[in-house]
């Protein structure tokens, strides 16, 4: 046994272990419950794994060789040491440290715990950042290694498993175990910690055996740079030797749709050679802010000036929708606006819709027929007779929740289709796969996703940091509203299935077969990111799909009941997911995402804690 068992008390009951949270070669980190305060916090055990062993009966560290109890001791008390030096760090974008003590023989510190996950885990559920939230998070890194500097130190570990996000979507940086204190002057380290390499974050310096030797910023500079590559494309820098070797792939940020002016200070900060770098984070802040407020100022007049008949329409018919959210040119009158907004009646149908919705529908049989007689490939929809209700009483509901906030759910007649990789859905993924029959019976699936005024009325509050549908809301929280709506109501709103989502987005048994929800040419009907502006959007300013639903392409990630796993071949009627799994289900694509990650059949898992600026969800609704 090596790491404490849950339940382990430390501190004669202060502190009680409920679960490891990693390890790493230095040391064992744990969550724990401060007891008295009775809040959670990370702590911190010294315990160098190699030279380590744990006595499982009384929990005591013990040292193996005479040599290595030596080298243990050192690195002990310079454990102990950095501890209080950080302790001394004062900064919101820094890991506060509580307490220091020793127990089992070994060492201890004890940290504010940060629960909503790390930018590695954010990027690993919802692919890369936007430019605009990448820079965000990036700057807020940069302040804290700018204030660490000040200090005369050096982070050295600086990567996005290292950097946290707290429940106010700002960075927390920590882990501070290979951290060194250094002469402003000499460079030379006046503090001594392990040595520890991060591939892809560290430059070649950290590579070699005898250490950095002259220590300065630019050594975490070039880990921040790594950083923001990674936000930037989703994918891990090359190493040290390949950036030395051949440069940065500049390619993989070209692609994503980054701006000329951040690929430049990413390759500024991940020079080969360290004589070649940026001098100091200050400058990496100054450039970095200049290009965000040329981006901003160019979205602004491009907003204002270039507005085509089209775009105005879209606000227009955005505007006579209860349930739009009136985009504010600042933050701070959000609350204000919303308020505005749900007093504004309701659109209705318009002849114009009703024709549009005859004219689908006669394509969906002429086309249905067309396809039966010519098609070699495999049918996702057929319709279910049985499953149609005759009494006409299975149309479209507007409920009102308060005094003003409404919205609609629209009926969705049940059938049977093929679920997953059918043939018109390009390049997928092998958790798509194998398609299989799937029969669901009738539900309702709301129009548009929850908008902010809905979650406001309901929860009191808002989490979102745009202006079209609430977004940065965990699975866990759409429980909690979904109680509170249901109890408001007198209804069993909830969100649907992973089926329920994907017959809905092909559009029923209306559906045309098309790549996305609506339409095979994504722009007609999805906010994405090569039309998004990097923000999301209102619903009902872009095309809806057959059945009138809007957005199940794109603009936020939607939430499903279901757990994440794999497929079985076998047909299934109202399948509801795993019994068993960690992570659940996202639909739909975002804002932030291409055209391959907005198709219907596209799958996405998270953890159910999971906050993040480009997931949302919709209601769904039993008979």
């Amino acid at each position: 046994m090596q790491n404490l068992q849950p339940n382990t008390i430390l501190q004669n009951g202060k502190y009680r272990i409920i679960k490891t949270l990693g390890q790493g070669g230095f040391g064992i980190t744990y969550l724990a419950i401060q007891s008295g305060l009775d809040r959670k916090v990370a702590i911190k055990e010294f315990f160098i794994k190699e030279l380590c062993e744990r006595d499982e009966n009384t929990s005591h560290v013990t040292l193996g060789t005479e040599g290595g109890r030596e080298t243990a001791k050192r690195y002990r008390a310079k454990f102990i040491k950095e501890a209080r030096n950080i302790a001394k760090l004062n900064h919101k974008n820094i890991v506060r440290i509580i307490d220091i003590f020793e127990e089992n023989d070994t060492s201890y510190y004890v940290m504010e715990y940060v629960e909503n996950g790390s930018l590695s885990d954010k990027v690993k559920c919802q692919g890369c950042l936007s430019e605009s939230v990448a820079t965000r998070y990036i700057l807020q890194v940069a302040d804290a290694l700018n204030y660490i500097h000040q200090q005369k130190m050096s982070h050295l570990d600086v990567k996005p498993a290292n950097i946290m996000l707290n429940d106010k979507d700002e960075i927390v940086l920590i882990d501070f175990g290979l951290s060194k204190q250094y002469d402003a002057d000499t460079g030379n380290q006046t503090s001594y910690t392990p040595v520890g390499i991060s591939e892809g974050y560290a430059p070649l310096e950290q590579y070699k055996q005898d250490g950095i030797g002259e220590f300065s910023p630019k050594t975490d500079i070039y880990a921040l740079g790594a950083t923001f590559f990674f936000l930037l494309t989703g994918s891990r820098p090359p190493s040290a030797s390949d950036v030395f070797e051949d440069g940065l792939p500049i390619e993989r940020m070209k692609q994503k749709g980054v701006s000329q002016k951040t690929i430049d200070m990413v390759c500024g900060a991940m020079k080969g050679k360290k004589k070649d770098r940026l001098d100091n984070v200050a400058t990496f802040i100054k450039g970095v802010k200049q290009e965000s407020t040329n981006r901003i100022s160019s979205k602004i007049n491009s907003s204002q000036d270039d507005a085509s008949p089209s775009e105005m329409n879209n606000w227009q018919k955005a505007g006579n929708n209860s349930d739009t959210v009136i985009k504010s040119t600042h933050k701070g009158a959000e609350l204000q606006e919303i308020t505005k907004k749900a007093n504004i009646p309701r659109r209705k149908y318009s002849i114009n819709k009703i024709g549009i919705a005859a004219i689908i529908s006669l394509i969906s049989i002429a086309s249905t027929i067309l396809y039966n007689l010519i098609s070699t490939g495999e049918n996702p929809i057929q319709t279910n007779d049985s499953n149609i209700n005759k009494d006409n009483s299975f149309t479209e509901k507007t409920f009102t929740v308060g005094e003003n906030s409404s919205f609609t759910m629209i009926p969705v007649e049940g059938g049977t289709f093929t679920m997953g990789a059918t043939p018109e859905q390009k390049n997928p993924n092998s958790d798509e796969k194998p398609t299989h029959s799937v029969t669901l019976s009738n539900y309702y699936i709301g129009e548009y996703e929850v908008t902010q005024a809905l979650w406001m009325t309901v929860m009191g509050s808002n989490p979102s940091s745009y202006y079209g549908p609430v977004e940065g809301v965990s699975w866990d929280d759409c429980q909690t509203f979904l109680r509170k709506l249901n109890s408001m109501t007198g209804q069993n709103f909830r969100l649907p299935t992973e089926a329920e989502w994907e017959y809905a987005a092909r559009g029923g048994k209306f559906s045309q077969r098309y790549q996305n929800s609506g339409s095979n040419y994504l722009n007609d009907v999805a906010w994405y990111k090569d039309n998004s502006d990097n923000e999301t959007h209102s619903g009902g300013t872009k095309s809806p799909n057959e059945l009138g639903i809007y957005d199940m392409s794109g603009n936020v990630w939607e939430w499903c009941q279901d757990r994440y796993g794999n497929y079985s071949s076998k047909a299934q009627t109202n399948p509801i997911g795993p019994n068993s799994g960690a992570c659940r289900i996202l639909r739909g694509g975002s804002f932030t995402n291409d055209a391959e990650n907005c198709r219907v059949s596209k799958r996405l898992s998270c953890t159910p804690d999971g906050r993040y600026d480009n997931v949302g969800f919709r209601l769904a609704l039993s008979l």
